[in-house]
């Protein structure tokens, strides 16, 4: 549906004259092109006035001829101003409530919290640190120079000996999966390891161990349960010098 409403507002902006350019990918084994895709609902809508020819790749509609008049604008450009007075920094309020602690120790630890939240989404096991790690500089999450730093944090919580089920080569990981539960919010659980029919639950978390993320944890176990899973293990991880692991 979110693909339909982008399409209308495309196809209905126009002034005179649209231009839609569409791939024409059809599979070579039916001749038809991906379902629920936007070259499928040109290639339908071609179909339906008995018009689509595979060979054929240009189509028109309508007539060519400009019904709207050619008018020259006649306006002056309005010159800018330069100010005439300086900014008074003091009436510059920020709605922010995380500024009161930027350029802080407790803002750099937030950050760094949230980069090994983000690297660790993408690990499974022990192998996959380096190369995740290597996809993290290039993509600029954080500078080569600390490197050694990511390293060893992201090592601490991958070999840890109190999540050895969690970072398991024979589990199935699944990693920030949202459930879709019937009458409720979803849930987005940090990593969920299965064998079988049994679940290694995890979740990281930055700061001080609050209450509300053991209630936060027990809300995905119970939602796992109601899947038919059997909830093994519980664990928070807490992200800072030293890694803190606490099991429920």
């Amino acid at each position: 549906m979110d693909n339909i409403n982008i399409l209308y507002v495309a196809l209905t902006r126009a002034e005179e004259q649209l231009y839609i350019i569409s791939s024409m990918k059809l599979s070579k084994k039916t001749n038809e092109p991906p379902v629920d895709s936007m070259p499928e609902l040109f290639i339908n809508f071609l179909r339906d006035r008995n018009l689509f020819d595979a060979d054929q790749p240009r189509y028109e509609f309508g007539s060519q001829v400009r019904v709207s008049e050619v008018r020259e604008s006649m306006e002056q450009p309005t010159a800018i101003k330069g100010a005439s007075t300086r900014l008074d920094f003091s009436n510059i309020r920020i709605a922010r409530r995380e500024s009161i602690m930027w350029g802080t120790p407790q803002q750099d630890a937030i950050e760094y919290g949230n980069l090994i939240h983000e690297i660790m989404a993408w690990v499974n096991t022990s192998s996959d640190v380096e190369p995740m790690l290597e996809k993290a500089v290039a993509e600029g999450l954080f500078p080569h120079e600390r490197l050694s730093d990511v390293r060893a944090t992201v090592a601490s919580i991958v070999n840890h000996p109190d999540l050895e089920r969690h970072f398991s080569s024979d589990a199935r990981i699944l990693t920030e999966r949202a459930i879709l539960k019937p009458g409720s919010d979803t849930v987005k659980p940090d990593r969920i390891s299965l064998y079988q029919k049994e679940a290694y639950l995890l979740d990281y978390k930055t700061g001080t161990p609050l209450p509300t993320h053991h209630h936060q944890l027990n809300a995905y176990a119970e939602t796992l349960v109601e899947m038919g899973f059997d909830v093994v293990k519980k664990t928070l991880v807490y992200i800072g010098e030293p890694v803190n692991v606490i099991h429920l």
